[in-house]
């Protein structure tokens, strides 16, 4: 037992070095053992809602449009002075961009200060300000870079600020096992591994969520799933990200106007919509002007003509004569309140009264306020949109 116990312990140990090996820098002897082209999502950061990758143009603060910017060329001209470049997408087309940042070699890294400002003046006054990166390798030969940023200030005893440190790993461009785009003779395709899942012959390509492709082809935007196959046709202005909750609808532009397009491609609302916000699972709030709408369950589609929905559904037993197995959302139409559930049917509401003292100091201010007319439900027409 003594020696399984001795064999766990040292399993564990192992496993815990070699996780901070890979994200601790190693020596360099050569700022040219940084040189090469990187791929530039970094490996995925798992958090309790998902992954996310952060990109290595945005740690270096580079703002311009880097859609097509799946690469970046590191070349150390000296100590001191890095070179890099790397598409960008500027008046339809795509450019290679060259910038230099001028820094210094450490023992394990070179050390870049976009910002580096300290004032102190002893118990009246301080602030600084500070915006560095540090890139080097870690064990496994991947760019390792560490992010740095602090603002912070203070006045006497009252201060305030924030300081916040990342640590991110890259691939070089070659080694990178998952999609991404390539480019060939001005036209862009992607590969995954060393096959080719979506032929060179699109204005532009980018991959999101690591699974999807978008692609741009005379102007309109198209979506494809990872083995190349279109999930939705070249027809929209966009394709924004997909949704947060259930990850199966995308959002669609076209004319300045949004929609939602499921993984079928069919358009589940109008294409007509100026802000689209999540609510709870499978719950979106539809704006258009000053008017809302919801979609409830991608299949049930509430017209915009409330001035107020909200996408979070209310507490069991909030109100009076909530039905089981239904959700219920609080809106406001014509400055009247009103209630929506989740089969797109209305219902007024009536206060109600507390009947008794001795109710009134059981339930005190959590007695239902509001009781559901289950007799005046109706089904909102989508006729009712227009008028």
């Amino acid at each position: 037992m003594r020696k399984i116990k001795n064999i766990l312990f040292f399993s564990i140990l192992v496993s815990l070095l070699y996780s901070c090996k890979v994200s601790e820098m190693v020596k360099i002897d050569n700022v040219s053992m940084l040189n090469g082209r990187y791929y530039t999502k970094s490996v995925p950061h798992k958090e309790s809602q998902g992954e996310y990758q952060n990109h290595l143009l945005r740690l270096l603060n580079v703002i311009e449009d880097i859609r097509p910017s799946y690469y970046i060329d590191f070349e150390f001209e000296d100590n001191e002075k890095l070179k890099i470049s790397y598409p960008i997408y500027k008046n339809d087309t795509t450019l290679v961009e060259t910038r230099y940042l001028h820094g210094k070699k450490r023992r394990k890294y070179w050390e870049v200060y976009f910002e580096n400002e300290s004032v102190n003046i002893p118990f009246i006054y301080g602030r600084v300000i500070k915006d560095r990166v540090r890139i080097g390798k870690n064990t496994k030969n991947q760019l390792l870079m560490e992010k740095f940023t602090n603002n912070e200030g203070w006045v006497l005893f009252l201060g305030d600020g924030y300081a916040l440190k990342s640590k991110n790993v890259f691939y070089h461009y070659e080694d990178y096992p998952n999609i991404k785009p390539f480019e060939k003779e001005g036209l862009w395709g992607a590969v995954l591994g060393e096959e080719i899942v979506v032929q060179p012959k699109y204005e532009i390509t980018e991959v999101f969520e690591q699974k999807y492709i978008k692609a741009k082809i005379n102007e309109k935007w198209s979506l494809l799933d990872q083995r190349g196959k279109e999930i939705i046709p070249p027809k929209y202005d966009d394709v924004s990200n997909i949704d947060r909750g259930t990850k199966s609808v995308f959002y669609v532009v076209k004319d300045e106007k949004i929609g939602i397009v499921n993984k079928q491609g069919e358009e589940i609302t109008p294409i007509d919509y100026d802000v689209i916000s999540e609510g709870e699972k499978e719950v979106f709030v539809l704006t258009q002007g000053d008017l809302r709408g919801v979609l409830f369950k991608q299949k049930i589609l509430v017209p915009s003509i409330y001035e107020n929905i909200n996408g979070y559904g209310l507490k069991i037993g909030q109100y009076k004569n909530m039905k089981p197995g239904r959700r219920y959302y609080n809106a406001q139409r014509d400055g009247k309140k009103y209630v929506l559930d989740d089969q797109g049917n209305e219902y007024e509401l009536e206060e109600t009264e507390i009947q008794s003292i001795r109710k009134a100091l059981l339930h005190g201010m959590s007695a239902p306020k509001y009781s559901i007319k289950q007799e005046t439900a109706r089904k909102v027409s989508l006729d009712e949109w227009k008028k």
